[in-house]
């Protein structure tokens, strides 16, 4: 595995993983090995020989969030999501394990949350205000859904949810130019 590493880059974590790009796929999620080093988030096929990697440097991204006690969200600057579900017999120690690798090295981007309830059981979305990249102005934002809301469940709620969103960007952009 060294050899995937770039130059001072070193290993400090790996777990068998489920990776996908929505929860509702992530019971057909690609197998792989989740391996966290001092500089990126690799996602290794185990299904392909020679193995392939998908290098996430910690500059390209924007949210790694721990969804539920078996998931854990990766959003990138470029708008990709991984959804990671590490997979072995202790599958909390897994996850705690991901997460604590990745909270030591990646920065933690997260100013603020804002949860938006849509459902009366308080399903909902979380709309999370980010510093800004490497030497931006002003603040990043992401909207990520609960993991137990489906795509159908949330579509219903679409134009409600952007103009809720807009509602609290606008106010906490006003705030910090007070």
């Amino acid at each position: 595995m060294d050899a995937l590493f770039e130059s001072g880059e070193r290993f400090e974590y790996e777990c068998p993983a489920l990776v996908s790009d929505h929860y509702e796929t992530l019971r057909e999620g690609e197998n792989i090995s989740a391996a966290v080093s001092n500089q990126a988030v690799y996602l290794l096929s185990n299904a392909r020989r020679p193995r392939e990697a998908k290098r996430l440097a910690f500059d390209e991204i924007q949210l790694i969030y721990r969804t539920t006690d078996k998931t854990i969200l990766i959003e990138t600057y470029d708008g990709d999501d991984y959804i990671i579900a590490p997979q072995s017999a202790t599958l909390t120690k897994s996850t705690t394990g991901l997460a604590n690798a990745l909270a030591a090295w990646a920065p933690d981007r997260i100013v603020d949350r804002y949860h938006l309830d849509l459902l009366p059981d308080g399903r909902g979305m979380t709309l999370f205000q980010l510093s800004p990249r490497n030497g931006a102005e002003g603040f990043d934002w992401s909207l990520v859904p609960d993991s137990t809301l489906s795509a159908a469940e949330a579509q219903p709620y679409q134009t409600a949810v952007k103009r809720r969103a807009e509602i609290i960007v606008e106010r906490a952009t006003r705030s910090k130019s007070d």
